[in-house]
């Protein structure tokens, strides 16, 4: 299943944002080695506020944590706004119901490329029904050559803001994502499952 965590409900969930964000320092900073700092082994930067909401994907079974991913909106600083938009050449794309993805990041014990991809396919969905469900219209991320291919083959609605970009060992793009109930079916048709990602449960469930 999939948490959807926001300034609401976040209380609930401390022990999976903590290993969301030791996932984050292992991934980014010990394996890619970004340029980013940790605290105490936990990355987090200064658009981790009380703003962001987090998709969280869990095992069904084990209750381990597989993936996750930072959402923001627009209209507040975000990584494009700030540290990116050299990658937009019409501008960052700002509006309430417009909302970055950013920090996406698997789990480090995750070891077979079937496994990884099959957690971005089911995260991907998440997003979706969360954009549609808080009406969003539109989608911006920045994304590395390697991670663009799964976007693509999930057939998104997606289009470049600007050119490729030289980021120190990758190419780099800025693009935004058109929101659609036709984009979520071709999503769950990628992943091959029609249910819904998203579990939303009633708080005293949630705080079981």
């Amino acid at each position: 299943m999939i948490y959807l965590i926001n300034q609401e409900n976040r209380h609930l969930f401390a022990n999976l944002l903590k290993q969301m964000f030791q996932h984050r320092n292992e991934i980014f900073i010990n394996r890619l080695k970004w340029d980013l700092t940790a605290d105490n082994g936990l990355e987090k930067d200064q658009f981790d506020t009380e703003d962001a909401m987090y998709l969280i994907l869990v095992d069904d079974t084990t209750g381990d944590l597989r993936s996750s991913l930072r959402l923001i909106p627009t209209i507040k600083p975000h990584l494009m706004s700030d540290l990116f938009s050299s990658l937009c050449e019409k501008g960052v794309p700002r509006g309430e119901g417009v909302w970055e993805i950013s920090r996406y990041c698997c789990n480090p014990s995750l070891k077979s490329r079937q496994e990884n991809i099959k957690a971005i396919q089911e995260i991907m969905c998440g997003i979706f029904e969360c954009a549609l469900i808080y009406g969003w219209e539109k989608l911006t991320l920045v994304v590395g050559m390697p991670l663009l291919q799964h976007c693509l083959r999930a057939a998104w609605d997606i289009s470049p803001l600007g050119l490729p970009q030289k980021d120190k060992s990758t190419n780099i793009c800025a693009f935004e994502v058109a929101v659609t109930p036709a984009g979520l079916q071709a999503l769950r048709r990628a992943a091959g499952n029609f249910n819904p990602a998203l579990k939303i449960l009633p708080q005293k469930q949630l705080a079981a």
